[in-house]
C-alpha cells in the first residue's frame, strides 16, 4: 500500500470535526445551553465553536422569548 492509498483511508476520529466552524455553530444551536456547556468540554473543536457569541445570543434570545428583542442588540459591536 502506498502512502498516498493509506493517508486516503485514514479518517478523523469523527467526521463532524471536519466541519467548518460557522457549521459546527448552527448544529450547536439547536441544543440547549447545558449541552452546549457539555459539547464545549469535550474537544478542543467543539471549545470553539461554543465559544460564538452569536451562539449564545441565540440561545439567550430563546430563553427570553419575547422580552428578546428588548433587551439583546440587534447585533454584536465585532458582528458584520
Amino acid at each position: 500500500m502506498t502512502r498516498a492509498e493509506a493517508a486516503a483511508r485514514r479518517q478523523p476520529p469523527c467526521l463532524v470535526l471536519t466541519l467548518p466552524s460557522h457549521l459546527l455553530q448552527e448544529v450547536l444551536g439547536f441544543l440547549g445551553a447545558v449541552d452546549v456547556a457539555s459539547a464545549a468540554s469535550t474537544c478542543s473543536a467543539f471549545r470553539q465553536a461554543s465559544r460564538s457569541e452569536h451562539l449564545w445570543r441565540g440561545l439567550l434570545a430563546a430563553k427570553l422569548s419575547t422580552q428578546a428583542e428588548i433587551i439583546l442588540p440587534r447585533t454584536l459591536p465585532d458582528e458584520r
